[in-house]
């Protein structure tokens, strides 16, 4: 076999480890992003550790807590059901509230 042919064999497997060591860096710190151990500013970090410390950056994962999770969390203030127990609560308390401020019961109702 020719040397050159060796050459180019091994320049092909050497590009398609780095193109595919390039992808796993990039998942990972788009999981990391999306479970909340990142925030989109550190993605960039956290992608070139993973890239050239793929251990190191496991390491900080798993000693970091999902401090950014409630960044992505969706707020929906209207998913009680009417008539449920949290809404009668929150009714109670928008009618002490507004007893307390010489309000009609039922005023701070949108």
């Amino acid at each position: 076999m020719p040397v050159e042919a060796v050459q180019a064999m091994l320049m092909e497997r050497n590009l398609s480890l780095a193109t595919a060591s390039e992808q796993r860096a990039a998942l990972k710190a788009d999981e990391a992003l999306r479970l909340g151990h990142l925030t989109p500013a550190m993605k960039d970090w956290a992608t070139a550790l993973c890239r050239k410390d793929e251990a190191s950056f496991d390491r900080f994962l798993a000693s970091s807590v999902p401090q950014f999770a409630h960044l992505s969390r969706s707020v929906i203030t209207s998913a009680r059901p009417p008539g449920s127990r949290a809404d009668r609560q929150s009714e109670e308390l928008a009618d002490a509230i507004c007893s307390q401020l010489g309000l009609k019961p039922g005023s701070l109702s949108t």
